[in-house]
């Protein structure tokens, strides 16, 4: 009897959103979240908002999270992947900022790359 109730259909709409949205907000608020990931969640959902101290739980829930659940994931699936791709190419910027490369000029028509055993065990 209590289901037939349109403020019933409702609250069990809401929690069931909420129940999706929750974890969302969770995953958008890591430090992966860049500002490009940011501008596609604004592609995804079709609103604009401005990402600053003003910005709160309100304004993701305005957003809707729950009707884009699969592309939001994506975009913070793909936000922790290429912020391991960055970690990973600084560690090699780093080691290779350091490392020194020689050249075999004896043919200055095509001067070839000296030695590389020590840079590759590296």
């Amino acid at each position: 009897q209590i289901k037939a109730w349109a403020l019933y259909r409702w609250l069990t709409d809401e929690v069931k959103n909420m129940a999706t949205v929750l974890p969302l907000v969770n995953d958008l608020h890591g430090e992966t979240m860049r500002d490009r990931h940011w501008n596609s969640i604004m592609t995804i959902t079709q609103k604009s908002f401005e990402k600053g101290p003003e910005f709160c739980f309100k304004d993701l829930l305005d957003l809707k999270l729950h009707e884009f659940a699969e592309d939001v994931s994506e975009v913070v699936d793909q936000s922790v992947k290429e912020a391991k791709i960055e970690k990973k190419l600084s560690a090699i910027r780093a080691t290779w900022s350091k490392m020194p490369v020689s050249f075999d000029c004896s043919n200055p028509d095509c001067p070839l790359l000296g030695e590389l055993g020590e840079v590759i065990e590296k």
